[in-house]
Formats: C-alpha cells, sequence, structure tokens
C-alpha cells in the first residue's frame, strides 16, 4: 500500500534532485515529476492515485485553513480582519489535541490569545535579527567583490 511516508520520500528525492544539480525548484515541475512518474493508474498505481487524491483534498484543506496562520509578513487580508480592526482576524491557527485548528478569534481562551501576542513579538524579534544579518552579509559580501575587483 502507497502511504505518505512513501510519497514524502519520493519528494524528497526530487527536490534533493532539482537543489544538487543548482536547478530552481518549482512545486509545478516536481509535482510533473511526480506524475509522471505514477502515470500507470490502471496498473500497479491505483493506490498511489487514491492515496494522492486524498492527500490534493487533504492538502488544499490545510492551505486553506493555513490562511489564519502568523507570518512575518502578514498582509492582512481584508477578508480575515475582523471588522472595525486593522490586523486582528476574524480566526487563528491554533493546536489543541495535538492538531492544528483554526479558531474564531472570539472562541480563543485567554492563554491562546497570550500565545499569539508572543508569537507575533518573537516573529518581529527574528525578522528584526534577520534584517541585521542580511545587512551583514551584503556588507561582506560587497568588501570581498571589492578584494576579487583589486580595489
Amino acid at each position: 500500500m502507497y502511504t505518505y511516508k512513501d510519497l514524502t520520500a519520493e519528494i524528497t528525492d526530487k527536490v534533493e534532485a532539482f537543489l544538487t544539480a543548482n536547478r530552481v525548484c518549482h512545486p509545478d515541475w516536481v509535482t510533473e515529476a511526480l506524475m509522471q512518474d505514477h502515470a500507470d493508474l490502471s496498473g500497479g498505481d491505483e493506490e498511489c492515485a487514491l492515496f494522492s487524491m486524498r492527500a490534493n483534498f487533504r492538502n488544499e484543506v490545510r492551505r486553506h485553513i493555513n490562511r489564519f496562520k502568523l507570518t512575518p509578513e502578514l498582509a492582512a487580508d481584508p477578508q480575515l480582519v475582523l471588522p472595525g480592526f486593522r490586523r486582528l482576524q476574524m480566526a487563528y491557527l491554533v493546536t489543541r489535541d495535538s492538531q492544528q485548528v483554526a479558531v474564531p478569534v472570539q472562541s480563543l481562551t485567554n492563554v491562546e490569545i497570550e500565545a499569539k501576542c508572543i508569537e507575533l513579538v518573537s516573529m518581529s524579534n527574528g525578522c528584526l535579527e534577520h534584517v541585521e544579518e542580511l545587512r551583514r552579509y551584503l556588507a561582506d559580501r560587497v568588501d570581498t567583490s571589492r578584494l576579487s575587483a583589486g580595489t
């Protein structure tokens, strides 16, 4: 029986092959390579096809729900923002019973709201550190290029 572990291993192999070859790893290209590997739906790949269909549905559901995940760029999609606010989302992703679920903001516990506040502060600190490291890298790269150019 074809399992999620099998799919993950195949995806990992494809991604590593692209990256090892110093090629851009576009999701559509990896997907097409996988589809070509499992083109025989009338033969031994029927289980793979059924698994993939279910996984695709699950992935699309996850993608839809993940719109509520906090991200550094947090674009504040107007469809997700609570009326009267600029950033407060209608729902947030939280872990309950070991599962990530989208919970309407009014149903979040005080502890969950405080955890989101801590997460946002941590993200902002991480973003600032990231900026500092990028600028340091750029300064080092510029200095290195000057040396190699003989200036």
